[in-house]
């Protein structure tokens, strides 16, 4: 850089002096540092082989600019110096290669910044997390600013598609190249691999059982002539990120999941829009809440949380207009967050892997809650009573129970850094969702939202982190007392909650949510109220470390959150 910079000057004034800056003095220090850009430029031949230096580096039109410039300066330098100001004709082309020069300047300037962007480090904070494919998109994108990829058209095309392809759901997708076309045989290799390369559920071409049930088109009732004046009071928040669910668990007396679905299909008018039979829906919704256990956290007052803040997200927050979502998807993004805990053990896929239980063996240690939760919602409307599903449009039914599949499956936390690395390829920048990217969009969401606890006002974060660090210390015992290794988090004497809910806030949830405002500014909100409750978690530290030391000094005292 120090070099670029002096070139740059002493050119400049070489200019602006005209003849008299061929002095000698000026000629030797242009000497030396047009020898420092040649060694550059040789040890850039060097590094790159023969062969590729000929293929890439020569055929390059600015690479022999910087080339033919520096030795025909220096030839020139060496001349002047030679012939000591008496040249021979020589100097005539002193003017243009000053200028020519200064060009060679500006473009290793140019060069300096992309290095310097490569090797940048954040410097506000001590680590960085990325997974792979972030790394590939950096390295690929780096690529296309190089010159001689700039100039290579086919090449730069290639990098291009390459980018796609890793930024899409398409990298392992199997593609058919035909010798020939209109053969007909495209046709044929094409259905092969589509049927056995692609899951189809079929569900889209065959009618769902008991379909030919017609059903009466219900009437729509308001809200508000089916909940109390204190319920009416509590709902003014519906929209809002700090609504409380808590509250509404008491006034409802433990019905709050299904206060939540009836009122939100209603406000919607999915029952009518989507010809559904509501005293199924309201028997299948009530059905899913007495199936959630009562452990400490993962709870049917989370799954309402989760359907709330779901709502926030697509309404206050603008996402369901950004994604113009259809009142199929609404459906399916309340239903997923309905389901998405059902049937919730309390403990974690981890200690059910490792105890080999049932539901380990039967999913294969594949995100084995998840695949329960959403499996076993399903199966409830095996009862005809619960089948409101029956009600949908083929097509619908089809639409509606793969989003929520997928939904669902994403709440599992060791996705988290894939899930987002694909929503980040996608929207590095804002722009318009299209159709292909909205389950995406909604699996991302779903996963906010279960996760979002740090992000809503104190009193609430409060509660809900004395709520899941109770569940996992009664696994941590359970763990203790088996022989079992004790989990992440699991370990009731050793756990300082402050700086474990600092360290989540700071490695799981605010990326989330700081990435997801690229896409959805109206975030902003969350984020804001994720810095302030990490400063109170912060400032908590010494004080859960104290307790730590007592308890340590008094192992037999209990401890709770």
């Amino acid at each position: 850089m120090v070099v670029i910079v002096l070139f740059a000057v002493l050119t400049c004034i070489s200019v602006a002096m005209g003849d008299s800056g061929d002095s000698q003095s000026f000629t030797i220090i242009s000497l030396i540092l047009l020898a420092v850009f040649l060694v550059e430029l040789l040890l850039k031949l060097y590094s790159m082989g023969l062969v590729s230096a000929k293929q890439m580096f020569l055929r390059t039109l600015w690479n022999t600019f910087d080339l033919a410039v520096v030795l025909l300066s220096l030839i020139l330098c060496i001349i002047t110096l030679a012939e000591n100001d008496q040249g021979l004709g020589y100097l005539k082309f002193s003017a243009v290669l000053r200028l020519l020069r200064l060009i060679v300047a500006v473009r290793k300037l140019g060069d300096f910044q992309r290095i310097n962007a490569k090797l940048h480090i954040q410097v506000h904070k001590d680590y960085s997390i990325d997974v792979a494919s972030e790394r590939v998109m950096e390295i690929l994108t780096g690529l296309l600013t190089h010159p001689w990829v700039t100039c290579d058209l086919a090449l730069a095309r290639d990098i291009h598609w390459c980018r796609d392809i890793i930024s899409s759901d398409r990298l392992h997708e199997a593609r058919v190249t035909v010798g020939r076309a209109d053969t007909g045989l495209e046709h044929a290799i094409l259905d092969i691999v589509n049927n056995f390369s692609k899951a189809t559920t079929g569900s889209a071409n065959y009618p769902r059982r008991r379909s030919s049930i017609q059903v009466n088109p219900p009437v729509k009732l308001s809200a508000e002539q089916e909940i109390t004046l204190e319920v009416k009071q509590c709902l003014r928040t519906l929209d809002l990120n700090d609504f409380d669910v808590f509250e509404l668990k008491r006034i409802t007396n433990g019905k709050e999941l299904f206060t939540l679905m009836d009122i939100l299909f209603k406000r919607s008018n999915l029952f009518s829009l989507l010809n559904v039979n509501e005293k199924r829906f309201t028997d299948f919704v009530s059905r899913i809440e007495t199936g959630y256990n009562p452990v400490p956290y993962h709870t049917a007052t989370h799954a309402a949380d989760v359907v709330q803040t779901l709502h926030y997200f697509l309404t206050s927050c603008s996402a369901g207009d950004l994604l113009q979502i259809t009142p199929v998807e609404t459906a399916a993004c309340y239903l997923a967050a309905c389901v998405h805990d059902f049937e919730h053990p309390g403990v974690n896929n981890t200690y059910l892997v490792n105890t080999q239980s049932e539901l380990a063996l039967r999913y294969n240690d594949k995100s084995v809650l998840e695949n329960h939760h959403v499996s076993s919602s399903f199966c409830v409307s095996l009862n005809e009573d619960f089948d409101f599903y029956s009600d949908l449009s083929p097509a619908d039914f089809a639409r509606l129970r793969t989003i929520m599949i997928e939904m669902v499956l994403s709440t599992d936390i060791v996705q988290h850094f894939s899930l987002m690395s694909m929503f980040k390829s996608k929207f590095p920048s804002p722009k318009e969702i299209c159709s292909e990217d909205k389950t995406l969009c909604f699996q991302v969401l779903i996963h906010a939202a279960d996760i979002s606890n740090p992000s809503k006002s104190w009193d609430l974060c409060l509660h809900w982190t004395e709520l899941v660090m109770q569940e996992f210390w009664v696994q941590g015992d359970r763990e203790r007392a088996q022989g079992l290794p004790l989990g992440f988090l699991m370990d009731r004497f050793t756990v300082n909650v402050a700086k474990s809910q600092v360290n989540f806030i700071d490695v799981i949830v605010s990326p989330t949510f700081e990435t997801l405002r690229v896409e959805f500014p109206a975030l902003v909100e969350n984020c804001g109220q994720l810095s302030d409750n990490k400063a109170k978690w912060t400032k908590r530290i010494p004080k859960y470390e104290q307790e730590l030391e007592q308890l340590k000094n008094s192992p037999s005292s209990p401890r709770s959150p």
